[in-house]
């Protein structure tokens, strides 16, 4: 089945600038040359420490960052082809749950009027049916749809409200795809819980697509069909969940698996422990090579001289690792950790 939506070796670069001179021609290479796809019903993460690329990336195909090169195709269209016409059909497709609600909110705006705004200017309901669908919406997130709950603005809503809210905004122009950037980061482990099982719940009734961007694992695990490690811009390892939580290939996502917590002692005591050095290189200056050799513990002169083919492990499991098939016996070789247990 052809997926949903195509990213071909995607670029976003920015203009580094101190605001005075234009003189200055370096570029933050936010993404740089990332190759994705999102099937129908399909939960897609994006994995990765702060910096990465992975708000970028997801900005980029909701429509709200220009791409410096590549193509993103949304049912085999590209975006850069659309005309005038399809660019509002595409929007509608494609929606945005940002980290922040709050902040993702008019101030001035009631939660009615958050909620009614797209669907006037979407026209999915005529006028006199507005305030039926937008009850409907409120009900449909698990929002009171009481008359003064209606009238509140962002600042009389809990973080729970206000990211249901958000989620009932997006929803409300029935789209096939929602980018959600750290949609639960901000929020208390209870309420996490209740806004991934309502996710969980509109992906099961609409066949709603995620490009689900988090950097907490039990989350990703627990959500996620796929996923998509980055790593300063490029990818580093992706395939189905389970296979890459049990079966790792890559060094960077070893060292992401090891900072996680296990609610088990006994195996947290025998878990390797991996703990990267040195800071995340600058996007705009990467190292040549492999992205992530100067923080790998088994690297070696050819990391820094080519960059590393990807290698498959089935099932569209994959690594860009020039020792991904011998991660194993790597990793064992080192002499500073302690005995072994793989997430799991």
């Amino acid at each position: 089945m052809k997926p949903l939506l195509e990213v071909d070796d995607l670029q976003v670069f920015f203009p580094v600038s101190d605001g005075w001179s234009t003189r200055d021609k370096r570029t933050v290479k936010a993404v740089d040359g990332i190759s994705l796809a999102l099937g129908e019903g399909e939960v897609l993460a994006l994995v990765g420490e702060s910096g990465c690329g992975k708000t970028t990336l997801g900005r980029a195909v909701a429509g709200l960052t220009r791409p410096t090169g590549g193509e993103i195709r949304f049912r085999g269209q590209a975006l850069d082809r659309l005309t005038a016409e399809d660019r509002p059909v595409y929007r509608r497709q494609v929606q945005m749950v940002f980290q922040d609600p709050y902040d993702s909110m008019n101030p001035l705006k009631t939660a009615f009027q958050m909620i009614s705004q797209p669907l006037l200017i979407n026209r999915v309901v005529p006028r006199d049916e507005l305030e039926t669908e937008v009850l409907r919406l409120f009900d449909k997130v698990g929002l009171s749809p009481g008359p003064s709950y209606l009238n509140r603005s962002r600042h009389q809503l809990s973080g729970g409200e206000r990211q249901r809210l958000s989620i009932a905004r997006s929803i409300s122009v029935s789209p096939s795809i929602i980018v959600a950037d750290e949609p639960v980061s901000a929020l208390d482990i209870s309420i996490q819980g209740q806004i991934l099982a309502l996710m969980r719940e509109l992906q099961d009734a609409s066949r709603i697509s995620y490009l689900f961007i988090s950097h907490d694992l039990a989350v990703v695990r627990s959500l996620a069909d796929r996923v998509m490690i980055v790593y300063l811009g490029r990818v580093a390892e992706e395939g189905p969940t389970e296979a890459v939580f049990n079966a790792p290939k890559h060094p960077y996502t070893l060292a992401l698996l090891a900072a996680h917590p296990i609610p088990d002692p006994e195996r947290s005591r025998k878990r390797r422990r991996l703990v990267l050095t040195g800071d995340v290189p600058s996007p705009i200056d990467p190292p040549s090579g492999c992205r992530f050799h100067t923080r790998c513990p088994i690297a070696e002169p050819i990391c820094s001289q080519a960059p590393p083919p990807f290698l498959a492990f089935g099932d569209g499991h994959r690594a860009a690792c020039h020792f991904a098939d011998r991660i194993e016996s790597r990793m064992e070789a080192l002499s500073t950790v302690a005995p072994t247990a793989r997430p799991g």
